[in-house]
This record gives structure tokens, sequence and C-alpha cells, in this order.
């Protein structure tokens, strides 16, 4: 197995023409097509591959600063934007050692509890059951200037100590000028795996920037080890020959 050390990749537009990934699929360049990648990212956002989807209103400041201060203390601030989201997040567990989805929005963490402060409201939560995306979300709702964006699936106090652990590590939802950008850091990465997880990173990345009111911007992925493994070495021959 070779490996690339710190391997970055940035995608300026990261849902834009699509349908050249069908395109390549037929041609037998890819063998991920897009019903494939849509399951794939359903799960990782919404915990499931076919989420029923409903329209749904949030609403959202119109001004910050000062002068949306005084128009939050009149209820004078809002905009309702309408987003497709599942009514409720789902409960199931999905049979696997730990899944993106439950690391970032269900059960952070099943060993190592904490109590929380909800920006909701003033409710202690667990973390078990604590959704990362929803806080990152509000935390840009409240300030779209924020540094402070971030999750992490990695859990020193179970996964130190685990031979099943996640390679995809932390994610910094980062704001420049009304546009929203992704960092995501893997501490080991699959090359064969990389179309996957670039497209269900950049349906996060579209949601949240929905939920939070901003423009949708870039995904950068940071491979601290980017290996291929000699098992899917012809795919990716193929792949880098098709270009």
């Amino acid at each position: 197995m070779s490996a690339i050390f710190n391997f970055t990749a940035t995608i300026k537009n990261p849902i834009k023409d699509l349908e050249e990934l069908d395109k390549l699929h037929e041609k037998g360049i890819i063998k991920y097509n897009r019903k494939f990648l849509d399951d794939y990212a359903n799960q990782l956002v919404y915990g499931t591959m076919k989420p029923e989807l409903i329209e749904k209103e949030y609403a959202l400041p119109y001004l910050g600063g000062f002068i949306g201060q005084i128009l939050n203390y009149f209820d004078l601030n809002k905009r309702i934007i309408k987003v497709n989201d599942v009514e409720k997040l789902t409960e199931l567990d999905l049979g696997f050692v730990y899944t993106y989805f439950e690391r970032l929005r269900k059960r952070w963490s099943r060993l190592a509890k904490v109590s929380f402060q909800s920006f909701e409201n003033t409710t202690l939560v667990d973390s078990e059951k604590m959704d990362q995306i929803e806080e990152v979300i509000q935390l840009l709702i409240m300030n779209p200037n924020t540094r402070r964006a971030v999750c992490t699936a990695w859990i020193p106090s179970v996964d130190l100590r685990k031979s099943e652990v996640p390679c995809m590590n932390w994610l910094v939802f980062w704001p420049l000028d009304g546009t929203l950008n992704l960092s995501v850091g893997f501490r080991s990465h699959d090359a064969f795996a990389i179309l996957s997880n670039w497209y269900g990173l950049a349906r996060l990345l579209e949601y949240v920037s929905l939920r939070s009111g901003l423009k949708m911007g870039s995904l950068t992925t940071i491979s601290i080890n980017f290996h291929f493994n000699k098992l899917f070495s012809e795919d990716i021959k193929r792949i880098v020959e098709s270009r």
C-alpha cells in the first residue's frame, strides 16, 4: 500500500456539473452512480438512505449588530426560509461500530458523556444526544463571522483504545464575506472512497449553508495519510487515464 502524506484538495463548486458523474459511470470509468452517492450523502446528513423530506420553514435574522439587537427586542428581525428537511432525525441504531451521522448528529459519545447548554434554550443536554451540525448552524446564525463552527468525529476517551475508529476526524465550517466554506481533516483516507466522501460532504455543506442563510462556497479535504489500496489499483488507474 502506497501513500501520499498531507494530500490537500479544494473543490470550488462542489455540487456543480453533477451530471458528469453519471456520464463517467456509464462509460465504466467509475463504479459509483448518482444513486449510490445520494444514498451515501443522505445517510451522512439524515441518518438514512431514503429520508422522507418535507418543506420546513426556519426563521433567520435580517440584521446583526446593534440594530439587529434592537429589532430582536421587538421581534422584528425575522425572515423565513424554506428548506427541504426531515421532520425528525432517525432514532435507529445503524448497526455498525460507528457512523459519521451518529458521531456528528446523534450520539457524539455514548461512553464519554458530558452535559452542555444548547444554543436554542437553557436546557442542559446530554452529549449522547448532541447534534453538532444543528449547534453549528445556530452558531453561524448568531455570528456569521464565527471561527468556532467546528465539529469532531474523534472521541479521545473512546477512539484511542479502539481498533475501529473514524477516518474523518474534524470539520470546520468557515464563513467569508457571506459565503460558507468547509474544510475537513482525514487522519486516513482511501483513494477509492474519496469521491463518495467529497459528494457526501458537499451535500452536508449545502444543507448547513441553506439552514444558516449563507451562500455555499468551497470544500477542502486534508488527508494526512492518503493511500492507494492495491485491491483498487486498476480502478484508480482507469479514472486517472480517463482525464
